[in-house]
């Protein structure tokens, strides 16, 4: 083995992964971006899955189900693992909307027909303004983020107040009434 271990076909060659350089060079690329979004928001293993048991709990003030001591009910915080995913989860989705919204703006027009990048950028906002919408329920003034976070010391912002996060919300809300289209024809590259 350590005769061979610098041969060539032993060398790793990754074919699905795609990198930030790649990733805003075309409309095609784009769109991964946007659909990255899409998952971050709806498909993440603990994201949803987590929100709703925490959503319906919040909203019925019964937490039984989810936990087999009824300590816990009516006393929901920090400390219990549901409420931390959630958490982590919406911002981990704005995080994926504002690196695909900066990616995208930062794109050369010509690469896109007609209003491709606003429509691309629309999306994008619409689901970043989807997940402000639900921690503004859950916990009013909430850190807001509308770049990138490049450095996890960056990450750790002021709690704004409720009226601000509402204005991202708006503001997104706006963008992408102007951009998208009520309903979508259905199918590629219909899909969002």
């Amino acid at each position: 083995l350590p005769l061979v271990s610098c041969e060539d076909f032993l060398q790793e060659q990754t074919y699905n992964q795609m990198t930030p350089e790649l990733l805003f060079t075309s409309a095609e690329y784009a769109q991964l971006a946007v659909n990255g979004c899409y998952m971050a928001t709806f498909m993440d293993r603990l994201g949803y899955q987590m929100y709703w048991p925490a959503t319906w709990g919040s909203l019925c003030q019964e937490f039984s189900a989810y936990n087999n001591s009824t300590a816990f009910d009516y006393g929901w915080n920090s400390s219990h693992t549901q409420v931390y995913w959630v958490w982590r989860n919406f911002f981990r989705a704005i995080d994926a909307c504002n690196t695909a919204i900066a990616g995208i703006e930062g794109m050369d027009d010509g690469l896109f027909t007609g209003d491709q990048k606003n429509v691309f950028l629309a999306e994008a906002r619409m689901l970043r303004s989807h997940n402000y919408y639900h921690l503004l329920i859950f916990w009013g003034g909430v850190p807001i983020h509308t770049e990138p976070t490049s450095n996890p010391e960056t990450a750790f912002v002021a709690r704004s107040n409720a009226q601000a996060v509402f204005d991202v919300i708006e503001s997104d809300l706006k963008f992408a009434q102007q951009y998208l289209p009520v309903s979508w024809a259905g199918g590629l590259p219909h899909v969002g």
